[in-house]
């Protein structure tokens, strides 16, 4: 099989669309015969870790900040154009696989007329990320063009593949009941031992991680600490709290302080927060997708207590007792409590992390979804 894959991520850097984005890379490129990448290009941020079959093609975006609104208000969501359609050659390429619904926009369709097969890769719901996450003075026009690139993409694809089950209903909801859906999940983009180096437990240190710069990181956290710290603090009165993230807002960071909660911005390296958590939280409660920074805290051997909007798509974790769910003060308690009492080790949480998220374990979800749709 020989894929084109177009993708609007870089592919260096750290969050959470870049990992799924190589994640997904990697595992096209281990079932391919011959692939090529095209991929935002910018000084400092070139590929790494990327599959060595792979051929890179990266694409410089020229346009002004002023052009790129503009092309916004016309529908233009990405740098792809006339020069893109010329990688659409049935002679070289078999299937051409988008990465996410905004890169396929004004593409997908002269894909389908030169022969190639199509797959759409949907990080989320678009329309419910776009919604929960963007300034309200861009919210009418991102909506509006996110809806008509989403519809698309579903309605023009071979196969759209999601992060979630939830998604995948959305989709098939609002877009095309008849439309061929696959959840692939995410998976790590290289391959790993997960052997826990320690099993030592430090106390109660809580850990949560994140975008702090997004709208929904910064909605859901704020009431967090004023309905649900208290509850934590209440069932283990010595725990500690420690938010890490990239560029939070003075707003949040006043209000870690206010309330005796450490509050890291933007550090250099997360690995020794994460390797100092006894235990993992996600308040994130707005959004779409899947969230990887619970990925995060069990790569790093904890178990995570997740609000129920951010469990989506870690169902097998919630099955395999590592992650906890809530959706109120009532349940929180309860399941924090469940928690905190279990007797579960970091190898316990990295053997159930490793049944689903290692690369092999994606490799192995994609081949299967490939041959029942005759895309191998």
């Amino acid at each position: 099989m020989r894929i084109l894959y177009i993708t609007n991520n870089y592919l260096k850097g750290g969050s959470g669309a870049i990992y799924a984005t190589k994640s997904f890379v990697n595992s096209f490129a281990a079932v391919a015969d011959e692939m090529t990448v095209l991929f935002p290009y910018k000084t400092g941020l070139e590929p790494k870790d990327i599959n060595p079959i792979v051929t890179l093609v990266p694409i410089s975006d020229e346009r002004s900040k002023v052009r790129k609104f503009v092309d916004l208000a016309f529908g233009k969501m990405h740098r792809y154009g006339k020069n893109t359609t010329a990688y659409f050659d049935k002679s070289k390429y078999d299937v051409a696989v988008f990465d996410s619904s905004i890169v396929s926009f004004h593409l997908i369709k002269t894909a389908r007329k030169a022969g190639l097969k199509c797959i759409t890769i949907h990080h989320n719901y678009q329309v419910e990320f776009v919604r929960d996450d963007t300034q309200w003075y861009l919210l009418p026009t991102m909506l509006l063009w996110t809806y008509f690139s989403e519809k698309e993409a579903v309605l023009n694809s071979d196969l759209n593949l999601t992060l979630t089950q939830t998604d995948i209903n959305s989709l098939s909801a609002h877009y095309d009941r008849n439309g061929k859906f696959e959840v692939i999940g995410v998976s790590d983009f290289v391959l790993k031992d997960y052997i826990a180096e320690s099993d030592d437990r430090k106390d109660y240190n809580f850990i949560i991680t994140g975008q702090l710069a997004s709208i929904q990181t910064e909605q859901s956290l704020i009431p967090w600490l004023d309905t649900y710290y208290p509850i934590m603090k209440k069932v283990c009165p010595d725990c500690t709290l420690t938010v890490a993230g990239r560029s939070p807002s003075q707003k949040l960071i006043d209000a870690c302080r206010s309330k005796g909660v450490v509050i890291i911005p933007s550090p250099v390296d997360m690995k020794p927060i994460l390797d100092g958590g006894s235990f993992f939280i996600c308040p994130t409660s707005l959004g779409s997708g899947l969230k990887l920074r619970n990925m995060d805290g069990l790569r790093a051997g904890m178990q995570v207590l997740t609000h129920e909007r951010s469990a989506r798509g870690y169902e097998r974790m919630v099955d395999a007792g590592v992650m906890y769910r809530y959706s109120n003060p009532t349940e929180f308690e309860c399941e924090l409590k469940k928690m905190i009492s279990k007797n579960i080790s970091k190898q316990d949480v990295l053997d159930a992390y490793k049944s689903y998220f290692s690369l092999n374990a994606g490799i192995e979800r994609l081949k299967k979804i490939l041959e029942e749709h005759n895309m191998e």
